[in-house]
C-alpha cells in the first residue's frame, strides 16, 4: 500500500479547532490550533506589529482571520492527507466550501504529483463543517479616510520591485507589508520609501518539522493564497483601499499534467485564482477593497526588462529561496530559480557572455550564455555527479606522482573539452582523501565541488566570491594554503604570481589551452614582454615540477579514453628552459620513459596497438602523424 494511502487510513481526520485573537502591547496576536487525532496538535502564531486601535469583536476581523486560518491549515492537513477535514472554528457557506475544495485540488497538485497521491478517487476529500448564509461587508467611502493608498506584499524578488516602481510612478501613497523580515526585503524597502511598512512575524509548529523529518507527507502549499487572505486582513485593519500583487502572466501556466489534470505550482496566483479569490471575497466576506497585479499582463522577459532598468535595487534583490531560507548569501547559484533569473535578466544587462555553474537534480552544469545573430543561445555541459579518480578516469598511474610533492608548479593543458578540469579535479581529491592539507582553489566558474575529508578544502569563485583571478591570488598568501588550484591562467600577471607561489612553497595546479608541453611553457615565456622573459625562463625552470597534456579520443566502442603526453622537470629539461632551447623538449621526452615521461605519439601508438582506438583517429589527433605512422 502506498503511504499516502497508509496514512489517510492511520489519521482519518483533520480538525481546525479554534483560533484566537488578542493584544500583546501594541501588536496584533492570531493563533490558530490544529489537530490530526488522536496524536497531533498544532498552533501557529502570527504577531502583526504596532496595529492601530480596532475592535476584536468585529464581525469582518473576525470572518478575515477565520479564512485566513482556512489556508493555514493546509501546511499541517499535508502531513496525512486526511480524508476528512472538520472545521470547529467557523462557519462555511457552501460557496465557502466549494472554494476551499478548489484551494486544495488547484494550489496542492505539485504536492499531489510529487507524493503520487490519486486526488481524484472517489471520497478524496469530504468536509464537515456548520453551514451559514455569508452576509459580507460593504465598505463605506467613510471607511478609507486616507483615501486611495495601495498596499504592496514585499517578497524581495524583482517582480515586487516591479510593481512597486509602477505606483511609485503613478504618484499613488502606498504601503509595504513584509512577512517574517529578511535582509533583502528590508534593503529594497529603504529604497522604495513607502509612506509606512507593515511587519508580519509568522511562527509553525516545530512538530510539523520534526514530522516532515520523521518521514510524513511533505509538499508544496498554495502559500500565495495564504499572502492573500492576509494582506487582505491588513488592508481592513489599516484601512488600505487597494492591493497590488506580483503577479505574472506566467504563473497562469501550467508545468505538467498528472492523472489527466494540469499541475502548476504557481496556481495562487494564476488567473484563474484572482478571479475566484475576488469573487469569493466579495460574496463572502467584505466588499470595498481592491484587489490587483499591475504585471499580470507582463512575461518574465517584460518584468526583467522593466527591473534591469532600476538599478538600485540590483545588489539587494533576490529570488532564491534557499537563500532566504539559509540567511547567508542572497543567491545559492546552484538552484533553477537562480538560473532563470539568470537567464532573464541576462539580455538586458551589459555583458554579452556569462560563465557559471549550476546543480539541478543531483547533476551539476557548467554553463555560457552568449548572443548570437542578435538572439540570447545557451550552452549546457553536464559535469560528472562524482569526482572521479585516475585509475576511474583510465589515465595513467604516474599522475599519482603530481599529488605526492609538497611543492613546485603542474600545469594540466589541452584544447578545450578534453579533459582539462575533470584531471585537475581527481588529482585534487587524490590530495584530499590522502594528506592532510590546506588546498585553496580559485575558479570561473567553480566546476566540481569537492568535500573536504583530511585536507580542508576552500572554492573560490570569481564574481562572486572575489573581483579577478589576480586579486585572489594576491590575497592567497594571506590565507597559508598548502595546495592553490587556479582554474585558468588568462594573463600575465596570473602567471606571475603563480609562479611566485610555486617558488615560495607551495603547491599550485593550473591549466592552460594549449597543444603540448613544449608549447606551453613557451605559452607562458611569451606572454612577458622580452626583457622580463630571462626571469621567467629562470623562475619555471626552478619551480615547474611537470606537465600533463591531454587529448580526449573516440574509442572502438563509442566511448572516450584520454591520451597523455607528460613531462616532469629534471635537471636537462630546466637546462633547456633557462637557455631557451624548449623546441628540444619532445627529444628529452621520447628518451625518458623510464622516469615516467611519454610523448602524445608514443602513448596514441600504444592505444592503437592495444585495439583501443582505431589508427585513423589516433592519426587525427597526432601532432606528428608521420612520426606515429613509423611507430605502428
Amino acid at each position: 500500500m502506498e503511504k499516502y494511502k497508509k496514512l489517510r487510513e492511520k489519521f482519518p481526520q483533520f480538525i481546525y479547532k479554534k483560533y484566537l485573537v488578542f493584544w500583546k502591547g501594541k501588536d496584533l496576536v492570531l493563533t490558530y490550533f490544529f489537530e490530526i487525532p488522536p496524536k497531533f496538535e498544532f498552533k501557529t502564531k502570527i504577531l502583526i506589529e504596532k496595529v492601530p486601535k480596532i475592535d476584536l469583536k468585529d464581525k469582518t476581523l473576525s470572518n478575515l482571520v477565520f479564512n485566513l486560518g482556512l489556508v493555514e491549515m493546509l501546511n499541517y492537513w499535508k502531513l496525512t492527507c486526511s480524508p476528512r477535514i472538520k472545521i470547529e472554528a467557523g462557519k462555511l457557506s457552501q460557496r465557502g466550501i466549494n472554494f476551499l475544495k478548489k484551494l486544495v485540488f488547484k494550489g496542492m497538485g505539485q504536492y499531489f504529483y510529487e507524493n503520487k497521491i490519486n486526488f481524484k478517487e472517489k471520497n478524496f476529500l469530504k468536509i464537515e463543517v456548520e453551514r451559514e448564509v455569508p452576509k459580507p461587508k460593504k465598505l463605506s467611502k467613510e471607511f478609507f479616510k486616507e483615501g486611495d493608498k495601495v498596499l504592496i506584499p514585499l517578497g524581495g524578488g524583482k517582480d515586487s520591485v516591479v510593481v512597486i516602481e509602477i505606483i511609485k510612478r503613478k504618484k499613488v501613497p502606498f504601503g509595504i507589508f513584509i512577512l517574517n523580515p529578511k535582509k533583502p526585503q528590508l534593503d529594497i524597502e529603504k529604497i522604495a520609501k513607502p509612506k509606512e511598512t507593515i511587519f508580519v512575524k509568522r511562527k509553525l509548529s516545530p512538530l510539523l518539522f520534526k514530522l516532515n523529518e520523521a518521514g510524513f507527507l511533505n509538499g508544496h502549499v498554495p502559500f500565495s493564497a495564504f499572502l492573500s487572505f492576509l494582506v487582505v486582513t491588513l488592508a481592513y485593519i489599516f484601512k488600505y483601499k487597494r492591493i497590488a500583487f506580483a503577479w505574472e502572466k506566467s504563473a497562469s501556466q501550467g508545468n505538467l499534467k498528472y492523472l489527466g489534470e494540469w499541475i502548476n505550482h504557481q496556481w495562487s496566483k494564476s488567473l484563474e485564482f484572482e478571479k475566484l479569490f475576488k469573487n469569493y471575497l466579495e460574496k463572502n466576506i467584505l466588499k470595498g477593497i481592491e484587489v490587483f497585479s499591475p504585471i499580470r499582463k507582463m512575461s518574465d522577459l517584460e518584468i526583467a526588462k522593466r527591473f534591469a532598468k532600476y538599478k538600485e535595487y540590483h545588489p539587494y534583490f533576490t529570488s532564491c529561496n534557499i537563500s532566504l531560507k539559509l540567511q547567508k548569501e542572497k543567491w545559492c547559484k546552484n538552484c533553477p530559480k537562480c538560473v532563470f533569473t539568470f537567464l532573464t535578466l541576462y539580455p538586458f544587462l551589459k555583458e554579452k557572455e556569462i560563465d557559471f555553474s549550476f546543480d539541478f537534480n543531483n547533476h551539476r552544469f557548467r554553463t555560457n550564455i552568449f548572443y548570437q545573430k542578435g538572439t540570447v543561445s545557451l550552452a549546457l555541459r553536464m559535469l560528472p555527479s562524482e569526482i572521479k579518480t585516475i585509475s576511474q578516469l583510465n589515465l595513467p598511474p604516474i599522475l599519482s606522482k603530481f599529488t605526492e610533492i609538497k611543492q613546485g608548479f603542474v600545469l594540466i593543458c589541452g584544447p578545450s573539452s578534453h579533459g582539462k578540469s575533470t584531471t585537475l579535479a581527481a588529482l585534487i581529491e587524490e590530495i584530499n582523501k590522502k594528506d592532510c592539507r590546506h588546498i585553496i582553489t580559485i575558479e570561473d566558474p567553480i566546476e566540481y565541488v569537492f568535500v573536504s575529508k583530511k585536507s580542508i578544502i576552500e572554492q573560490r569563485e570569481v564574481g562572486s566570491d572575489t573581483k579577478s583571478f589576480v586579486r585572489a591570488l594576491k590575497s592567497v598568501f594571506r590565507q597559508d594554503p598548502d595546495v592553490i588550484m587556479i582554474g585558468e591562467m588568462r594573463d600575465t600577471e596570473t602567471m606571475s604570481i603563480a609562479l611566485r607561489a610555486a617558488e615560495t612553497g607551495h603547491l599550485v595546479f593550473a591549466t592552460l589551452h594549449t597543444n603540448s608541453a613544449a608549447q606551453t611553457i613557451t605559452r607562458i615565456v611569451d606572454s612577458f614582454p622580452a626583457n622580463q622573459q630571462p626571469q621567467i625562463r629562470s623562475q619555471l625552470a626552478g619551480s615547474l615540477f611537470g606537465i600533463i597534456s591531454l587529448r580526449l579520443i573516440p574509442t572502438l566502442k563509442g566511448s572516450l579514453i584520454p591520451a597523455c603526453e607528460i613531462l616532469f622537470n629534471t635537471p636537462a629539461v630546466a637546462n633547456l628552459i633557462r637557455e631557451n632551447k624548449i623546441h628540444e623538449i619532445p627529444n628529452i621526452i621520447e628518451t625518458s620513459s623510464k622516469i615516467g615521461m611519454i610523448s602524445l605519439e608514443k602513448y596514441l601508438a600504444n592505444l592503437i596497438k592495444k585495439e583501443i582506438i582505431s589508427e585513423k583517429e589516433g592519426l587525427k589527433y597526432s601532432q606528428n602523424p608521420q612520426l606515429l605512422q613509423e611507430m605502428i
